[in-house]
């Protein structure tokens, strides 16, 4: 391995246990814009050394994407439900494996929660996206064209799959690092209903 890649390598490789798949297939140039300002970004880097809880109420940035049908989802504008953004890819496996896991908890929650499937292929990969989505009746938006820069807002590193949890007043709640299972999903979403006194009729079985 030449020097260059042996760099590239250590650089890309994530710090955080559990994370499978890492973006070395799908580059992020350096001038692809942000989809929230720069100035948004939230630094998180010890939140996933303390439990991948954040110390006090840290606001979401205001982030903005679009899925495989145009429609514009905006985090802001998801205010009132608790929200599910998966950064993901196609080529990765446990982020495939858990795609199912997603459409559960969107399928028992309904309209208590969003999930938004943020993939961090690129638009060219659209029409398989929208196979696979199909393929696995997926009703959550899937959203190609993420970047690491957009994870990087929040405060991830490159590797995919994470998850980042956000309360129904906009706040980041938790942030979950690789495969999700059904068990750690849905503890994480009513963890976050049961501290929120306004959601005291939602509870589901």
């Amino acid at each position: 391995m030449s020097e260059s890649l042996r760099r590239l390598a250590l650089v890309a490789f994530p710090m955080m246990a559990g994370i499978a798949c890492l973006p070395l297939l799908s580059p992020t140039p350096a001038n692809t814009p942000c989809s929230a300002t720069c100035s948004d970004l939230v630094d998180t880097g010890s939140l996933l050394a303390e439990g991948n809880q954040p110390p006090d109420h840290v606001l979401a940035p205001d982030y903005e994407i679009d899925d495989l049908n145009g429609r514009a989802w905006r985090i802001r504008d998801l205010r009132g439900k608790v929200v599910v953004l998966n950064f993901w890819a196609l080529w990765c496996e446990p982020c495939r494996r858990e795609m199912p896991v997603l459409q559960s908890a969107q399928d028992h929650y309904g309209s208590y929660l969003q999930v938004l499937a943020a993939s961090l292929d690129d638009l060219e990969m659209s029409e398989k996206l929208k196979r696979f989505a199909s393929k696995l009746e997926i009703t959550f938006p899937v959203c190609p064209g993420a970047t690491r820069r957009d994870m990087a807002l929040f405060g991830l590193e490159a590797g995919v799959p994470q998850s980042v949890i956000i309360d129904r007043n906009g706040g980041i709640a938790s942030i979950l690092p690789g495969e999700l299972t059904e068990k750690k999903l849905d503890s994480t979403i009513r963890k976050v209903l049961e501290n929120d006194p306004s959601e005291a009729l939602w509870r589901k079985p």
